[in-house]
């Protein structure tokens, strides 16, 4: 397709009501199933319904470029969701191996030679094993276990994954779905966004990120000001005496105290919808990702070997 067809289809886009009756997500432990295989390519498997379920609303949209490395994507991902649960599990592991070895249940593995007249210490190799792999193993399987332990409380969160969830074998399907992401940004909760430097060069991200900053901006801002005048309702009448009460009577005539105030509180407004629309976007640059993973692992193969 070329920019203008692309650029039509994302207008269309906009007016598009959206098809509840194909609206379909996927769990976010399925888009980094087998090194995030999925976000490897925009053509997704025949078989999408197999990954994916109905669902009425998105708790988050991921938004990424295609012409973003997997890996990148994959590690980026890694860093945001399981970081702080792999470094904790990792910790606990190697305190763990420590107690055990000092109660002699695991038997000794790794000799520190110390310089005469000391003894030889026993070295530190199963709390460098256990707490290195329990870090890996967890970083890799967090999102699945996050999953099943919320599986068993009975709730599920939902993802939109463009191959995933929109038909890719229909051409009929297919279009419809593209059609309605307009209406899917906003009928989702939060928005990951995986940034790289080529994000804004591609068309669909700039128009899925203006579309779900729009949304968030005009949703969370009338309901503020809907909740501000229910409240000025309720204490209008005390707070008019106050004023009347505290003013002195050269301001009560002021024209510019009122118009004062009111900037005053719009301006507290506008900080309250903007720490309100801070929780609901999520910007993580892949290059801190890839960058944070492979240092920890580099430097965990190297502190091993030079061990």
């Amino acid at each position: 397709m070329g920019l203008h067809d692309r650029t039509n289809t994302a207008l269309q886009s906009l007016g598009h009501p959206g098809s509840q009756l194909h609206q379909r997500g996927v769990s976010f432990a399925t888009v980094m199933d087998f090194g995030g295989r999925h976000i490897k390519s925009n053509v997704g498997p025949k078989g999408h319904a197999a990954f994916s379920f109905p669902t009425d609303k998105y708790d988050i949209f991921v938004s990424h470029s295609w012409r973003t490395s997997r890996r990148a994507k994959y590690a980026a991902l890694l860093y945001h969701t399981s970081l702080f649960p792999a470094v904790c599990a990792g910790l606990a592991a190697g305190i763990l191996a420590f107690a055990l070895q000092v109660q002699g249940i695991l038997p000794p593995f790794g000799i520190v030679k110390a310089p005469p007249p000391l003894e030889s210490l026993p070295g530190a190799m199963w709390c460098q094993l256990m707490g290195g792999y329990t870090f890996f193993a967890i970083l890799v399987m967090w999102t699945r276990l996050a999953e099943l332990a919320k599986s068993t409380r009975g709730t599920k969160v939902s993802c939109f994954l463009d191959c995933l969830c929109i038909n890719q074998s229909d051409a009929e399907l297919k279009q419809a779905g593209i059609d309605s992401i307009g209406a899917y940004l906003r009928n989702s909760d939060s928005m990951l966004v995986l940034w790289a430097p080529e994000y804004f060069t591609r068309l669909w991200c700039c128009f899925e990120l203006a579309v779900f900053m729009e949304k968030r901006t005009n949703v969370e801002f009338k309901s503020l000001l809907q909740n501000s005048l229910a409240e000025m309702r309720s204490t209008s009448v005390g707070a008019a005496r106050d004023l009347q009460r505290n003013t002195p009577p050269s301001e009560m005539n002021n024209e510019e105290t009122a118009p004062a105030r009111i900037a005053a509180v719009a301006t507290a407004a506008q900080g309250t919808r903007n720490e309100i629309h801070d929780r609901k976007l999520i910007i993580i640059p892949v290059q801190m990702g890839v960058f944070c993973i492979y240092c920890l692992l580099f430097g965990y193969v190297l502190f091993c070997c030079g061990r």
